[in-house]
This record gives C-alpha cells, structure tokens and sequence, in this order.
C-alpha cells in the first residue's frame, strides 16, 4: 500500500489530490475517516490497473481523493489503513490566499509563475503554467513555450481546484524544467491559448453557442548566473542533490579467481538530466581485468523536476588470488539550495580473491624478475622462434609416422573387424562429467571434459582438436560451445565464461544425444553396401 500526493503545498483557497494504491487482491475500501480531521473530501475515484512492461506483470487498484484543507498551517495526511497494510504519514503545507493573479475576476485567465528569480548556467528552473477557468472549455489551442539558449522539457501536468473570490476555478497547470545554457537574462515569453467556451452544438457546424476566447499571460524575466570561479569541480552539476551508490550481482566475499562478477555503480542527481551526469572513471587495477558495458541513462519526472540517473556496469575478473582495492569514486557537484561546492564520495573498496592462480609459469617469472630489457626481449624472441620451429618440425614427422601407422593397420586387421563395428551403437558419451564441468563455470575444468566427450562421438577421429571435432560433426551447439571456450582460453583480451549459455548447449547435446545415436544405428554396414 503506497501513498503519494500531487503537491506538498497549498493555499487554504486550493485542493491537492492524494493517491492511494494497493499491490494485491482487493476486498472492500480502505479506512479515510481520519482524513476527515483536517481535509474534507470532495471526490473519491477507484481504477483497477494491468501493466506488462518488458516482460514484467504489475497489477494494482488505485483510489484519487480530491482534499481540500480545512485551515492554514502544517496538516498531516495521517496513515490509511487496508488489509493490514498502513501508509505513511506525509505533511501538506498550507499558506494564506496568495496574492490574485491577473484577471482574476475573469472566467478563464493564465498565470506563469518560476521557482526561482535567479539561477546558474545548467541549473534547472521550474515554470509552471496554470489555466484558471471557471467555465467549460473545448478546443483549446496553447502555444508551446520556447525559450532562446535554453532547453525545455516538460514534467508533468496537474488538475486540481482553487477558489478565488468566492468563485470556482477549475486549475489545470503545466510545469516546465529549463536548463539555461549561456548566462545573462533570459525571458519566460507570453503565452496565448485559444479555445472555445460554451456547451457544442452537435447538430451545428458552426458552433453558434460557442465563444472564442483568447488567453494571455504576462512574460517573467530570470538572471542566468555563470559558473562560480570557486567552483574546482571536472564537471559543472548544478543540482538539488547528488549521490552515487554501488551494488554487486552476488556478494562480494565469493570471489573467486576466473569467476566474474558485476559490479554496478549508480549516480542519481535532483534537477539534472541523465545526459549531464559524468562518467565513472575506469577501473584500472592489476590482476583485475574489467569489461565494462554501456552506461544506461535514464531521466524521472516529479513535481520537483526531472531527476537523472546513470547506470554503469562492469564485469570484473581476477587472474590471480589475493587481497583487492578498488579506489574511492568522488564526483565534485554545486549545490544549488546552499550555494555551495559539494562531493559524492564512494570510499575505497577491499576485497579478497580465492582460488588458484590462472597466469602461465612464464607470464608469472617475468612479473616477479620486472620487465625485461630490449636486448633481453630481442633474445626472448629468438628463443621462442626457434622452439616453435622446432616443435612444428617435431609434429610433422610424427603426423607422418602417425599415418603410416593408421595406413597399414586399415589393411589388416582393421578392415577384417570393419563390419562388426559399425553394427555396434555409439558408446555413450560422458555427458555427467561435462555437466558437472560446466556447472563450475571454469573454462579450464571444461576443456578436457569437452574434448572427452567429443572424441566418443560418431564422425570424430582419435587426436582430434575440439576445433576440428566441431567441424566433423557438424552439430552447431557443439560449435558455439567450442567458440565460447576458446574465447575464455585464447582470445586477448580473454572473455567470461557464460556459464548459463554454456549449460544451455550442454543440455540441447544431451537432448540430441540419442537421435545421432539412432542415426548411426540405421546407416547400412560396409558389408551390406557391396552386396
């Protein structure tokens, strides 16, 4: 059960609307009786809502009560009761009759009112619009608000009641966040809204009992003020408030090494745009390799404004054991109700890393021995050139020799036992092994467990590479799957396991398992094709 209300300050002569919204299956309505204390209630509506967005389902019941307050000063709205659930409470404020706008004795008029009279370069001013009509209106033609060097955005709108001089008015205003781009005054021009008044004539096309009415507002002027010379801050954030906060996809006393984990970091700023907010710097720390991904953006609109939100967030894994620090994250901002420089400030963060360590002896000698000098880098080369050279030499001879072998084994006993064999069903491949590798998420554990699994597959030959298993079997998730590991393994900078994509795979073999089983079996024995 939730509460929230349009505005947290009124006159005595204005209402405010509070919404009450409950996530669950409804019975009956809640408790309003203590409302009555300092508001009376003049309208009560109820509205059922189904949403799916993205895949997520919410579903709510919804109440709109229409307050008026019963005297100046602070009210509270108390807590409302329903099916065991409370609300909290939440404070109106409300003042004597302000002053009366221009043509206040009117039926219909505008007014533009702005938070502030003064502001900085980017910071956000609120105007708000608001239409006063004591009479029905119908269409209503506004002219949209433009303002040289500054961007516009509109926030919300709101309908609510004010009496003004013993008459009605049914208000319906409009607010605005302005970001001014250059200092120096700028000008919140005249607004003009056509409409008509009057009931419509259906059976006219004409209209002859309407009445064309043109409103007009009075222009408001604003100081632009430049950035202050005390201000030190990278980035200019002219704003409400600002914070950052950081949350990890799993707790942070299981790292391990070769595992990743994600860390997300979050800067909310009141009265900035997404667009505004700075990056977080990248995270550069030995042992550690980051991938991070692109940042979301993401702007909220309130009564108080728009409120931009950047998401950034980094995979991070660790190549070798032991204690971590991240640095501390400190984003420089002005704050605009004190006036005054401020700081987000995310302190350091410490971690530790179990596991094995995953660098090669070599890589692990030249770190402990410091970087090596040219000529010893130009010996290294030579060294490494010639051991490959003679390794590939070393691998040719015995790749012939391994094929004079196979040769004159498939003209002997080879070919005499041929039929027998190609009658027996495959062995069964060593799929709870691999399962359990893959669980680890370790890409080091599912190598030898992939290349044993598929060397008992029919089609793959003894000796195989998993490269050259994937391409004999022509089975395309054994391909993915042969991609992803050599990606963790091989590639530079190396990639995350996806365990979950990984297990995916391993399923969809097991599931296909006994069709290429049952292919084999039928296929006609070498016997039976030249008879």
């Amino acid at each position: 059960m939730t509460a929230t209300i349009d505005r947290s300050e009124i006159t005595i002569e204005e209402t405010l609307t509070l919404r009450l919204r409950y996530y669950g299956d409804t019975a009956g309505e809640p408790d309003i009786s203590a409302l009555k204390v300092g508001f009376e209630v003049l309208g009560n509506r109820r509205s059922s809502q189904y949403r799916n967005y993205n895949g997520q389902v919410e579903s709510f019941t919804e109440w709109l009560l229409t307050l008026a307050p019963k005297r100046e000063g602070k009210l509270t709205i108390p807590p409302i009761s329903y099916a065991g659930h409370k609300t909290p409470p939440l404070d109106v404020q409300v003042n004597p009759p302000g002053a009366l706008p221009e043509g206040a004795n009117r039926e219909a008029f505008l007014e533009v009112e702005t938070d502030k009279e003064q502001v900085r370069v980017g910071e956000q001013l609120l105007v708000k619009v608001r239409l006063y009509t004591s009479v029905s209106l119908h269409s209503l033609d506004p002219s949209p608000l433009d303002i040289p060097n500054a961007q516009v955005e509109k926030v919300t709108e709101n309908r609510y009641d004010r009496h003004i001089n013993n008459v009605g008015y049914a208000v319906y205003e409009i607010v605005f966040a302005v970001f001014p781009e250059k200092p120096g005054p700028i000008t919140i021009p005249a607004l003009t809204y056509h409409a008509l008044t009057g009931d419509r004539d259906p059976f006219s096309i004409f209209n002859r009992s309407s009445k064309r009415m043109r409103l007009r507002s009075t222009s408001k002027n604003v100081m632009v003020m430049p950035r202050p010379d005390s201000y030190s801050g990278e980035h200019w954030l002219p704003a409400r408030s600002l914070g950052i906060a950081q949350a990890w996809s799993k707790d942070p006393k299981e790292f391990k090494v070769g595992e990743p984990i994600t860390r997300i970091l979050t800067v909310t700023g009141e009265g900035l745009k997404a667009s505004q907010l700075p990056p977080i710097p990248r995270l550069s720390v030995d042992g550690l390799k980051t991938y991070p991904d692109q940042p979301q953006k993401e702007d909220t609109t309130s009564m108080q404004g728009i409120t931009g939100v950047r998401t950034e967030t980094t995979a991070i894994v660790a190549s070798q054991p032991g204690d971590y620090a991240l640095p501390a994250v400190t984003i420089t901002w002005w704050d605009t109700e004190a006036q005054q420089q401020r700081a987000a400030y995310l302190p350091p963060f410490t971690f530790t890393v179990t596991g094995g360590q995953t660098i090669a002896p070599a890589e692990g000698a030249a770190a402990e021995t410091g970087p090596l000098t040219t000529a010893q880098q130009e010996i290294a080369t030579a060294d490494n050139n010639w051991l490959w050279r003679a390794l590939a030499i070393g691998s040719l001879i015995a790749n012939l020799a391994l094929a004079g072998l196979i040769i004159w084994l498939w003209r002997g006993r080879i070919r005499t036992n041929f039929d027998q064999a190609t009658t027996e069903e495959p062995e069964p491949a060593a799929l709870p092994d691999l399962e359990t590798a893959a669980a680890s998420g370790d890409a080091a554990n599912l190598q030898p467990a992939l290349l044993a699994w598929a060397q008992r597959q029919p089609g793959v030959q003894t000796g195989d590479s998993l490269s050259k298993a994937a391409q004999r079997s022509n089975n395309p998730d054994f391909s993915k799957l042969v991609v992803l590991l050599e990606q963790a393994l091989f590639a530079e900078p190396a990639r995350p396991l996806n365990s979950h994509q990984v297990q995916i795979l391993i399923s969809r073999l097991e599931k296909d398992k006994s069709n290429v089983a049952g292919e084999y079996k039928n296929k006609p024995t070498l016997s039976e094709l030249y008879q």
